[in-house]
């Protein structure tokens, strides 16, 4: 519980007591503000932009997300326009006007808190999201952590990082830069590589799919020995993906030249554009994935870039995870922290916890008589929940109160979509 100060929409300062109900993981946080001294007006236009299911909410959540990963005015304006929502932001006009795709019209200034919605807050943030782009985000691990990392290692995580802040356009946007690749190495499969992320996101409009897992993004590498050009290094990467598994999904391919090895990154939609089906990958998928991944070297005559017991794993499809996963001690923990962060993000009970963890190769055993879970790797290694970070995310009665907030999530978007449904 704290306190917050900020101005209501009569400049008036007031004080209102603030409690978050989900603060267990990093992304989808739900507050329940609860103020004084707002008059009625202020007080109902709080509610709604609060209320799921509203056309408020609607607009008050796509402000937030798009001023999250903006970078300037014009390029707010571009992704609000993307999703819909038309925005008049004149100089000559104190507020800024928005429209939303069925008609409805709001100022900036019933947003609230409201300081954190004008015109200059809002140009503050930008540049913040500017700066953070450019300098790039440092990594939460001390030096001798860091520089053990390899450095695609490094860059994966990196962009790991922006896709779990929901942060799409960013990634976007570094796996595409000028110094790193260029405009005959960037492919987008079932979109244009200058509009993908604006593609992708009407693509999650049209089929109610703006929740959870947004992108999803793993590297194609090839070993620094391998005599091939960029692209065809790009070509092998394309072909890659060429399978039914990846038939509809929206797919942005970038191949980066600006290491002695040169890779490729993927940044796909997670929700099909053909279908509206969200992405799975089992782990038997994965491994046939790579499989795949050594008939093409073996097509292409490569030498060195092959993934097997025998000869050096250098190129494969590999998610985040499996690269972490690759490192001692530390690594495997963060490996299984990541999978088990990723999972209580979606699962609604106990039980889909365990089920989904043991799709991910992992034993979860969960007795009622142990205050502890244990965790056990695909290789046998075992680790309690008290080991991960933060423990109190993984505690049992954190991990409960999670899978309890996501149901009556999951029961809530029922209800909005069978009532849609006997109104139409």
């Amino acid at each position: 519980m704290g306190i917050v100060k900020f101005i209501n929409g009569s400049n008036k300062k007031i004080q209102g007591l603030v409690r978050a109900i989900d603060y267990i993981v990093d992304e989808n946080k739900t507050e329940i503000f609860i103020l004084k001294n707002l008059n009625e007006n202020d007080r109902q236009n709080m509610e709604l932009n609060n209320t799921k299911g509203t056309w408020q909410y609607n607009l008050f959540t796509t402000v937030k997300e798009n001023m999250e990963v903006s970078r300037s005015r014009e390029e707010f304006i571009k992704n609000m326009n993307a999703l819909g929502y038309k925005v008049k932001w004149d100089s000559s006009h104190k507020y800024i006007t928005f429209t939303t795709p069925d008609g409805h019209m709001r100022r900036n200034n019933k947003l609230y808190p409201v300081e954190a919605f004008t015109k200059d807050a809002m140009q503050r943030k930008f540049s913040i999201n500017k700066s953070n782009f450019e300098k790039g985000i440092e990594f939460e691990r001390n030096e001798n952590e860091s520089k053990n990392i390899p450095k695609l290692d490094k860059e994966m995580i990196f962009v790991e990082k922006l896709i779990s802040e929901d942060k799409g356009n960013r990634a976007i946007n570094y796996i595409t830069r000028d110094d790193k690749t260029s405009a005959k190495l960037i492919t987008g499969i079932n979109c244009s590589p200058e509009s993908a992320l604006n593609e992708m996101m009407l693509t999650k409009k049209m089929f109610n799919k703006t929740e959870g897992r947004q992108f999803i993004h793993f590297v194609h590498s090839f070993h620094d020995h391998e005599d091939i050009s960029p692209e065809l290094a790009h070509e092998i990467s394309l072909k890659l993906i060429a399978q039914e598994k990846f038939k509809g999904f929206e797919i942005l391919a970038a191949t980066h030249t600006d290491e002695d090895h040169l890779h490729t990154h993927f940044i796909l939609n997670t929700v099909n554009s053909e279908t509206g089906m969200k992405w799975q990958q089992s782990i038997k998928e994965v491994k046939e994935l790579i499989k795949f991944s050594n008939r093409l070297c073996e097509e292409y005559g490569l030498k060195y870039s092959y993934s097997n017991k025998k000869k050096k794993s250098y190129t494969k499809l590999e998610t985040i995870g499996e690269r972490k996963a690759k490192e001692e001690g530390r690594s495997w923990k963060q490996e299984l922290q990541l999978a088990a962060k990723s999972v209580l993000k979606y699962s609604t009970s106990k039980e889909e916890f365990i089920r989904n963890m043991n799709q991910l190769g992992y034993e979860v055993k969960w007795d009622s008589t142990d205050d502890r879970i244990t965790f056990i790797t695909s290789n046998g290694r075992p680790c309690r929940n008290t080991n991960l970070y933060p423990p109190k995310t993984f505690s049992k009665e954190a991990m409960e109160q999670r899978f309890s907030i996501n149901k009556q999530f999951e029961n809530s978007k029922q209800e909005l979509q069978h009532e849609g449904k006997r109104k139409f």
